[in-house]
């Protein structure tokens, strides 16, 4: 007589499917964890260097500015003694 082989049950085929998905999932999460990370080069510190001044910029003639801030101390002044006077009346 032969044995007749009848399939598992639903159940326990969805359990083992699970269980081996799971084993699956956890051996790759452990695989990540053990792989060694990308080394990256040291940070070297360096002293930033000063880079030229364009030409355009270095042959800017400097004109001294004295003639534009006579008028404006002499403004500024005259602005004070108006408002002195305004407010002591």
């Amino acid at each position: 007589m032969q044995a007749s082989h009848s399939p598992p049950p639903s159940g326990s085929l969805s359990r083992r499917l699970a269980v081996s998905l799971l084993c699956a999932l956890s051996l790759l999460m452990l695989a990540g964890c053990v792989t060694a990370p990308k080394s990256e080069p040291p940070v070297i510190a360096r002293k930033p260097r000063a880079t030229p001044l364009p030409a355009a910029i270095s042959q800017i003639d400097v004109k001294p500015s004295t003639g534009s801030l006579q008028p404006a101390s002499e403004w500024s002044r005259r602005s004070v003694e108006i408002l002195s006077d305004g407010t002591q009346k």
